[in-house]
């Protein structure tokens, strides 16, 4: 039973990216040093925190963000610790380079990614063994860790919809995803009251709902997993 508990929590972070010829990015002009923080709670109960930080950043002369993402998540004594690295084109949000470790007192993981024109380069540690892979990157892939931003810089209005795929390094494979923007809601959350705009999204076969401010800087005000029973709250935002 923990074991599935800890990989419900895990699927959270894991299943995050998005891809499609449909969608319109306008560069959000995140600042540099910008931080925010989610609580974690798994039915009701506070069982974590995800960090992020964004910072500029230069890959061969190309303006890149760099986002840095640290979660952290305890249930019933079982600790799991997930940091990513992730650097990505400024001007269309594409992703570089890819890197994560997950530690559970079970098991630690290492994923490492480089994003090229058509595919992606994938190294993986595990208990099992290590891994070297190539698998494909379609003209309309994001990579899955920046799923939450990313959705930051589409216009959400309501009755939109929007499809694309999923691309992730750490299963090796992509999965469809979908996007539908609905009514705006106004959300209570640990930072405050917000007019969000509500978006469900649906991939890889679970469905979820997500809530953006409608003002600047359109953070991530909520997360909602009806069916997995995890919700994510903004913490703070500097």
């Amino acid at each position: 039973m923990r074991k599935k508990i800890i990989l419900s929590l895990l699927l959270i972070f894991v299943f995050f990216s998005i891809s499609s010829s449909q969608l319109l990015i306008k560069n959000p002009n995140w600042k540099n040093g910008e931080k925010f923080s989610y609580e974690i709670r798994y039915k009701d109960e506070l069982v974590g925190s995800q960090d992020y930080l964004i910072t500029d950043t230069l890959i061969e002369k190309t303006k890149a963000y760099q986002i840095k993402v640290a979660t952290l998540t305890g249930y019933q004594s079982q600790n799991t610790f997930d940091s990513v690295s992730l650097i990505i084109n400024q001007g269309n949000l594409k992703p570089l380079i890819l890197e994560r470790m997950i530690m559970t007192p079970q098991m630690f993981i290492k994923v490492q990614a480089i994003y090229l024109a058509d595919k992606v380069k994938v190294k993986l540690e595990t208990p099992q063994g290590n891994k070297e892979t190539d698998i494909d990157f379609p003209k309309d892939g994001y990579d899955n860790e920046e799923i939450v931003l990313l959705l930051r810089a589409l216009t959400l209005k309501e009755r939109t919809k929007f499809t694309f795929k999923d691309v992730s390094p750490i299963s090796a494979t992509s999965f469809p995803v979908e996007i539908e923007v609905l009514k705006p809601e106004k959300v209570k959350v640990p930072s405050g009251e917000f007019l969000c705009n509500k978006v469900k999204m649906k991939v890889a076969g679970k469905e979820v709902e997500l809530f953006y401010q409608k003002n600047k800087p359109n953070l991530m005000v909520k997360y909602l997993d009806n069916a997995g029973g995890t919700v994510m709250t903004l913490k703070e935002y500097k």
